[in-house]
């Protein structure tokens, strides 16, 4: 919440607002928490278990630059690599898995 949403920059004027911003920030952490440790654990599961057909298809060609998306879904350790290559993450041997930061970048730019 705080690194990737920077919640502490929430300058609502009215209790309310702040309170539904809130809550919808923490709604996209939770799934940026899920993806993560989904590529971790099971890093063997379909990316259709966090994203439906037109997400991964346009994920897959926003990361790879092509028009041509593939027939079956990849698996969700690629996903999170490809989300992660829009936020930044280089995805060198030494750098490890991506960071929730980088996932959230790429996310929002996708």
């Amino acid at each position: 919440m705080k690194s990737g949403c920077n919640i502490e920059k929430i300058q609502q004027r009215s209790v309310q607002k702040t309170v539904m911003l809130i809550l919808m920030y923490f709604i996209i952490a939770i799934k940026i928490l899920n993806m993560t440790y989904l590529a971790r654990v099971s890093s063997d599961e379909s990316c259709a278990t966090v994203f439906n057909e037109i997400e991964w298809k346009v994920l897959y060609c926003t990361a790879n630059k092509t028009k041509v998306p593939p027939d079956e879904p990849y698996v969700i350790s690629d996903a999170v690599k490809y989300v992660a290559k829009l936020g930044g993450f280089h995805g060198c041997k030494s750098d490890g898995s991506p960071g929730l930061k980088v996932i959230w970048i790429g996310l929002s730019k996708l």
